[in-house]
């Protein structure tokens, strides 16, 4: 498949575009439970679990967590998995309150891999929509996007009371105007949360019918096995697979997964960038738009206001479930 063949690009935001963030605020949540249940915090336990779990959701890794030893002394804390999760994410959304606001400490935690932006642009530079498909809940994956500096115009939450676009989100690695994407296909939009998640091809399925594109001619990345199997599930036609660790090939989750699609390996761990990536597969040198700087003090520039329009006008694109349940 070309680049002209391309119909759609999808992403995954957790471990593809943002490495390690999730993982962090994760094992934070994990130690203060210890810390209130009075044991001692095992962070290889936690890595252990959270290498395995991966993609998987945070009630996997809590699920995993609890049959430790201290388990039972963690529920006695947490009560549940709900419990937990509302730590969880009261922890998460305050540090990206705190990227927002221009914390160093917390942004310099926060790394966006390198190129994935620069891509997301150049594919909306050649008219191709781009979605975010996530298994995370729409609060955490919203809250990341926007430290991200990548916006859904027409979702309410990367908007502020006035209706504008929220002025302190900026692309992460320009500092300038938000990356724009045309679809977000999160966990709260799906019929059943258990089932319906990746690795079901239920999430790109959705991000398909919203483009109105055959999945054979669109493009995931993925940095799990989980996300692997659900852009495989969902005939995706090509897979780029973002290897953030030094992992050979050979011993990557997805080495033994039977599948059609052109698989392509983006070596990030090894500094490869994904524009490098692109080049490589569609043979050619990858220029993407360079964005306009963004007035934080004047709010969204007027080149910012018209990089808000859609690759494709929304009148083209299909109707799916709502942003909210």
């Amino acid at each position: 498949m070309n680049l002209e063949e391309t119909q759609a690009v999808f992403y995954d935001l957790d471990g593809t575009i943002v490495d390690k963030y999730l993982e962090c605020k994760i094992s934070e949540t994990f130690e203060a439970a210890c810390l209130e249940a009075g044991i001692e915090y095992d962070h290889a336990a936690f890595l252990e679990i959270y290498n395995t779990n991966k993609g998987g959701g945070v009630d996997k890794y809590f699920s995993a967590f609890v049959q430790l030893d201290q388990g039972s002394k963690i529920l006695e804390t947490c009560a549940s998995v709900d419990i937990f999760q509302a730590r969880f994410l009261q922890i998460y959304t305050d540090g990206i309150e705190k990227i927002l606001d221009g914390d160093p400490v917390e942004r310099e935690k926060f790394v966006v891999n390198q190129g994935a932006l620069e891509s997301i642009r150049f594919f909306r530079s050649q008219g191709k929509p781009v979605g975010i498909v996530t298994n995370g809940r729409e609060a955490i994956a919203t809250a990341t996007l926007k430290a991200c500096g990548i916006i859904a115009p027409a979702h309410p939450a990367f908007r502020d009371s006035s209706g504008e676009i929220d002025n302190r989100i900026v692309a992460a690695d320009t500092g300038s105007d938000p990356v724009v994407i045309d679809v977000f296909i999160n966990r709260n939009m799906l019929d059943n949360d258990t089932t319906d998640r990746k690795p079901s091809g239920r999430p790109y399925e959705l991000a398909c019918i919203q483009t109105n594109t055959d999945p054979a001619y669109c493009i995931a990345w993925e940095d799990s096995g989980n996300g692997f199997r659900s852009a495989n599930n969902a005939g995706i036609g090509t897979i780029y697979f973002v290897n953030t660790k030094e992992t050979a090939h050979s011993n990557l989750p997805i080495a033994n997964i039977d599948t059609s699609a052109n698989v392509c390996v983006v070596d990030a761990g090894k500094g490869q960038t994904f524009i490098q990536a692109l080049e490589g597969h569609f043979n050619c040198a990858i220029h993407a738009p360079q964005p306009s700087q963004f007035n934080i003090a004047a709010g969204i520039s007027s080149t910012a206001n018209d990089n808000l329009q859609l690759a494709h006008p929304q009148s083209q694109l299909q109707s799916a479930p709502s942003y909210h349940k």
